[in-house]
C-alpha cells in the first residue's frame, strides 16, 4: 500500500540560477586528461609485496604437500589460499618486510577479525619470546624507514632467489 501525503512539499525560498552552457569552439584544440602515473616506487613496493608474500607463504607450508598452518586459528590450507598475515601492519615500511613479523595465516583471520591480534600476539610470544615481541612493537611504534628505489629493487632480488630456492627445496 503506498503512502500519500496529506499536504503537498513546500517550495523553497531560495532559487537556483539555471546552468549556463558553456560554448565550445570546434576548432580549439581539446585538452588531454592527465591521469597520475604511479611512481617506479609504488610499482616496486607492489612487486617486493607479492615477491614477499609469496616467500612467506612458501617458508612456513609443510615440504612436499605445500600445506599452511593459520597462525592464529590453526586451519589447514594450501599456501596458495593462504595470506601473508603482518603482526605491526602493512603501514609501517619498517616492519612490511620483516620476516619476524609476517607468517603465513587464513583469509578470515586476516580479513575479518583483523589479524586475530590477541591469538597472534600469543602465538608470537611462544614462538619467539615476550623480549622479542616487546622489541617488535616497540620498533613498530619507534622506528621510521623509507626505503629507496635501490634497496627495493635489491630486495626484490633477494626474495625472488628465495622463493626459487624454497620451490626447489620443498618440491613445489
Amino acid at each position: 500500500m503506498a503512502l500519500t501525503r496529506r499536504t503537498p512539499l513546500k517550495r523553497t525560498p531560495f532559487k537556483r540560477k539555471p546552468i549556463a552552457k558553456k560554448e565550445t569552439d570546434p576548432d580549439a584544440p581539446k585538452k588531454k586528461v592527465v591521469r597520475k602515473k604511479k611512481s617506479d616506487k609504488r610499482k616496486l613496493i607492489e612487486k617486493l609485496d607479492k615477491i614477499f608474500s609469496i616467500y612467506i607463504r612458501l617458508r612456513d607450508a609443510m615440504p612436499h604437500s605445500g600445506y599452511v598452518k593459520c597462525i592464529t586459528c590453526g586451519k589447514i590450507l594450501h599456501w596458495k589460499e593462504s595470506q601473508a598475515c603482518h603482526y605491526i601492519g602493512r603501514a609501517n615500511m619498517a616492519l612490511r618486510f620483516s620476516e619476524v613479523n609476517v607468517h603465513a595465516g587464513c583469509m578470515p583471520c586476516n580479513v575479518f577479525l583483523h589479524g586475530n591480534m590477541l591469538a597472534y600476539r600469543r602465538w608470537m610470544v611462544k614462538q619467539y619470546g615476550e623480549k622479542i615481541v616487546d622489541n617488535l612493537e616497540l620498533r613498530g611504534n619507534i622506528e621510521v624507514k623509507k626505503w629507496s628505489e635501490w634497496e627495493l629493487e635489491e630486495t626484490i632480488k633477494y626474495y625472488t632467489a628465495l622463493v626459487e630456492k624454497i620451490k626447489s627445496d620443498k618440491g613445489l
